[in-house]
């Protein structure tokens, strides 16, 4: 299903969690050879649409000013995250810097590594 029928449909108390492509997807081999998979993915409609939706929601992103910009109506925390099941643990692994995006308030009890 697209996930537009996901944040359109009507529901009380209903939690989305959404991880679109990346924005600098062309960098991950999680999005085919040179990036190819998802390049048509539109970006700021995405963002025009998670706006204008009703239900709560959370998105994890890469960290880019655009994304910043196209999410400034949302809460915005930066963390960084090791890639990799097979490198836990293992500190030479490559890290990225990443976004939780959010249409609602979130306690900071949790430590996710933020680069606040």
């Amino acid at each position: 299903a697209d996930y537009r029928q996901v944040i359109q449909a009507e529901g009380n108390g209903v939690f989305i969690f959404l991880d679109p492509p990346y924005f600098s997807a062309t960098d991950s081999r999680l999005y085919g050879r040179n990036g190819v998979l998802h390049t048509s993915f539109d970006h700021d409609s995405f963002a025009q649409e998670m706006r204008r939706c009703q239900h709560q929601w959370m998105i994890t992103y890469d960290d880019s000013e655009e994304i910043r910009d196209s999410f400034n109506f949302a809460y915005q925390f930066a963390w960084t995250l090791q890639y990799g099941m097979n490198n836990y643990k293992k500190s030479f692994a490559e890290k990225g810097n990443e976004l939780i995006l959010t249409n609602y308030r979130v306690a900071k009890q949790v430590n996710l590594s933020t680069r606040e």
